[in-house]
C-alpha cells in the first residue's frame, strides 16, 4: 500500500488559488465560492489518498496545479460528462445525487495525467470501473435497444439503430451539445449498428469491440 502523500496547506494569498478573485478577512487561499472549494477538495482527496492511483507530478507538480487544472478542464467541457453528455453538478453527496461530478481515469490502469483524465458523472465512473469501458457501452446500448424494441415496437434493426443514433446524438434540453467520444455507424448491412470511439492518439475512429 502506498504511503499517504503529505501536503502542506498553501500560504496566505491575496487572490483565490482557483479563480483569482480577491480574498478578504480570514480567507487564506480560497474564496467563498463553493465551486472553488469543490475543485480543491477533489484534488486534495485524490492527491492524498493512499488507495488511489498516483498523480503525474510532471503534469501536476503540486496539488495547487492539479486543482487549477480540474477547474480549467471543467470550464473547457462546460461541465458536460465525457461519456453521457449530461450536465454535471459540482456539489452533492455521491450516493444521493446522480449528477455529481467525478474525475475518471480513461485507462483505469494508468495514473492521473492530463491525457488520462476525463470528467464524468460519479455513477458512470463507478459503472465503468466495475464493467470496463467496452462492456459499459455494450450494456447501455442493449438497454436502449430493449426499450425501443419493447416500448416503441420498432421492427427492423435499422429502424432501431436510427432511433438509437438520434437519441445518443441529441443534446439534452437546456444543455450544451455533448462532446461525445462515441458515434454510431449505421449501414444497411450493419446489424446491429457499429459503435466507434474516437482515438485521440491515432486521430481516427476505431470500432469498440
Amino acid at each position: 500500500m502506498q504511503k499517504k502523500r503529505q501536503h502542506r496547506q498553501p500560504q496566505k494569498r491575496s487572490t483565490c488559488l482557483i479563480c483569482n478573485d480577491s480574498l478578504h478577512g480570514k480567507q487564506i487561499f480560497l474564496c467563498k465560492k463553493d465551486s472553488c472549494h469543490m475543485f480543491w477538495n477533489r484534488a486534495y482527496a485524490i492527491w492524498n489518498s493512499a488507495d488511489r492511483a498516483k498523480v503525474c507530478h510532471t503534469c501536476f507538480p503540486s496539488i495547487e496545479a492539479f486543482a487549477i487544472y480540474l477547474k480549467q478542464e471543467w470550464d473547457r467541457v462546460g461541465g458536460i460528462c465525457a461519456y453521457t453528455g449530461y450536465k454535471m453538478q459540482l456539489s452533492g453527496r455521491d450516493n444521493e445525487n446522480l449528477l455529481v461530478w467525478s474525475v475518471d481515469r480513461k485507462d483505469p490502469k494508468g495514473i492521473y495525467s492530463k491525457k488520462n483524465i476525463a470528467l464524468c458523472l460519479n455513477f458512470i465512473n463507478r459503472m465503468k470501473n466495475i464493467l470496463g469501458e467496452n462492456e459499459l457501452v455494450d450494456v447501455c446500448t442493449q438497454i436502449i435497444r430493449h426499450i425501443y424494441e419493447t416500448k416503441l415496437g420498432l421492427g427492423t434493426p435499422q429502424e432501431i439503430g436510427n432511433r438509437l443514433a438520434e437519441h445518443l446524438t441529441q443534446p439534452h434540453a437546456g444543455d450544451a451539445p455533448p462532446a461525445s467520444i462515441y458515434q454510431l455507424w449505421l449501414d444497411d448491412s450493419t446489424n446491429p449498428p457499429i459503435i466507434k470511439k474516437y482515438d485521440e492518439d491515432q486521430g481516427c475512429w476505431v470500432t469498440v469491440k
